[in-house]
């Protein structure tokens, strides 16, 4: 269905939002990612080393949605920040029963640390319903 979706798109779309990436899934979009400007992937199952290998081929990213990908960690996001040059926009949330308090301070100046130009970053910690901003 996604190579279809590439294919009438002439495989180059500008945004992108799909739930529930998987491995396979996030190796087409990043093999068609020349001219991808937004990316939303939100409640995705990639893994850290996927991203390792294909975080240079997003190099044209400007807004990043990586929400309830829990299989992501803090070093991963600073590779993302690294390549991405172009990227004005991060939004992450995350459920603090899953993942813990502990990281998203280190997710916020991770992104921030890799990207200069990174100036809406949205990260938050989502417990019982309620929602925090990230310190």
């Amino acid at each position: 269905m996604l190579h279809r979706l590439f294919h009438l798109c002439s495989h180059s779309p500008k945004t992108l939002l799909i739930y529930g990436v998987s491995n396979l899934h996030f190796l087409l979009i990043t093999s068609c990612a020349e001219n991808l400007c937004t990316l939303k992937i939100p409640w995705s199952f990639i893994t850290n080393e996927m991203v390792f290998q294909e975080a240079r081929k997003l190099s044209n990213l400007r807004f990043l949605d990586l929400s309830y990908c829990h299989r992501i960690g803090a070093r991963v996001i600073a590779v993302i920040g690294r390549h991405c040059r172009l990227l004005t926009g991060f939004r992450r949330f995350v459920k603090s029963d899953v993942i813990g308090n502990f990281y998203d301070d280190e997710t916020c100046s991770r992104v921030q640390g890799g990207t200069y130009t990174c100036h809406d970053y949205r990260s938050y910690v989502q417990s019982k319903g309620i929602k925090r901003p990230g310190q």
